[in-house]
């Protein structure tokens, strides 16, 4: 909390996608649509960054879209702290879903992603803490 706090104080809050990934983005005549906007809320640029992020597989990917991003508008400021706050934050709330969903596929995923869960928390309170 401490992360996002500083984030908040520091950083303007307005409407965000809170969503933005592969499956929330189609190609169409040649523009890119964003569409999904059902977490869309108030928050900091930095969130939307960070689900964007939560999702690439590769240091690669991650550098191109934080590029991308930069050739629009200058990156927000945050902290490597705060960012792994944020990417933890996603998977808590992805996971609250996993609890609470009726999708027997996604239930199936709830075991080893709680457990993945578990250890990404305890290595982030280490890292902070270190």
């Amino acid at each position: 909390m401490e992360f996002t706090r500083d984030l908040y104080e520091t950083s303007p809050v307005h409407i965000i996608h809170a969503d933005i990934h592969g499956w929330n983005l189609m190609w169409h005549e040649g523009q890119l649509s964003i569409f999904d906007f059902d977490d869309c809320g108030f928050g900091v640029e930095a969130q939307d960054i960070a689900v964007a992020l939560y999702y690439l597989d590769s240091p690669e990917q991650e550098q191109a879209l934080l590029a991308g991003y930069a050739s629009v508008k200058p990156l927000p400021v945050y902290s490597e702290n705060a960012m792994k706050g944020l990417l933890l934050q996603r998977r808590l709330l992805l996971l609250n879903y996993l609890f609470e969903t009726k999708n027997q596929e996604h239930q199936e995923m709830l075991p080893a992603y709680l457990e993945k869960s578990l250890e990404r928390v305890s290595t982030f309170l280490t890292d902070v803490r270190g």
